[in-house]
């Protein structure tokens, strides 16, 4: 994935509109929690955390004041999509991104490139409504020479404190290649197996994830385009997320120091609107799909 790819899944509601009340669909097919991995720019994920019948739902945006004023619009707007509550999202980032560009012109210093990427990473964490946020502080594009016990405690210690139902990170190819992309699939998928393991002791029960999902072969910036996108094998959700287009936007601007990639991929495009539109996602493995590709994102999930 690009560093600068900043992607969603929308609640499992196919109208905002009309989702503020209650669905016909069970409770336990509804997404409460996930966790995303990156090696740096996340894809993320728009969910609904299961309520009581008797508590309010809430705005699952929650944004902060950030100065752009659609923004604010549609954080007091009551057509957009309260699903089931408020998201759970906890994301994962393995390095600062401190080996990358630092813009054109620059906008900082080598030295400050660290700090800067973080900034960033926290702004469109905070747009897309995103509550936690880790960075492991690993070298960037030195990721496969991690530590792999190291590592394996750190994303099973997060694993089993947040206990999420989802889970999602690059394919093992690592969708462009890069080293690290491929490093933090296999971290991540190492650590989902040992964080169900009852003999690996730490101060959190064992926790088993109910799906990960992959990102699929075909770069992001390119689902929008694909008039065969359902067909093609690997493609095992297609998501509209027209509704929080400008959600997408401000996070992918956000990342400031990466607005060559931005640009090329995305903004330069005439038909930006149609690519910020479309998610797909490959299921690694998890409970069996009724239908290949769903157009809802679903999950069974456990009662804890």
């Amino acid at each position: 994935m690009s560093s600068a790819a900043v992607q969603g899944i929308r609640p499992s509601c196919s109208n905002p509109a009309n989702c503020r009340g209650s669905s016909r669909r069970s409770p336990s097919r509804v997404p409460t929690k996930a966790i995303v991995t990156a090696r740096w720019s996340p894809r993320w994920l728009l969910e609904s955390r299961r309520r009581s019948r008797h508590e309010r739902p809430a705005d699952p945006f929650q944004f902060r004041p950030s100065g752009r004023r659609e923004l604010h619009r549609r954080r007091r707007d009551p057509h957009v999509c309260r699903g089931r509550g408020r998201a759970e999202l906890t994301l994962v980032t393995a390095t600062r991104g401190q080996a990358g560009k630092r813009g054109d012109p620059p906008l900082c210093a080598p030295e400050e490139l660290p700090a800067t990427r973080e900034r960033e990473l926290r702004a469109a964490a905070d747009i897309l409504g995103i509550q936690r946020l880790y960075l492991l502080d690993y070298e960037d594009k030195q990721l496969a020479d991690a530590e792999p016990e190291k590592i394996r405690t750190e994303l099973v210690d997060l694993l089993r404190r947040h206990r999420p139902h989802v889970v999602v990170t690059f394919d093992p190819n690592g969708l462009t290649g890069h080293p690290d992309h491929k490093a933090i699939s296999r971290f991540t998928s190492d650590a989902i197996q040992a964080a169900a393991d009852p003999r690996l002791r730490t101060d959190a029960a064992p926790h088993q994830v109910t799906r990960l999902l992959w990102t699929p072969s075909l770069p992001p910036w390119e689902f929008g385009r694909q008039t065969d996108l359902a067909d093609r094998p690997g493609i095992d959700f297609v998501i509209d997320v027209g509704a929080w287009r400008e959600q997408k936007r401000a996070a992918l601007t956000a990342h400031r120091t990466q607005h060559l990639a931005v640009d090329r991929h995305w903004f330069g495009k005439p038909d930006v609107d149609r690519l910020l539109s479309v998610e797909a996602y490959r299921q690694a493995w998890g409970p069996t799909l009724p239908e290949r590709p769903m157009r809802k994102f679903l999950v069974d999930t456990p009662t804890e």
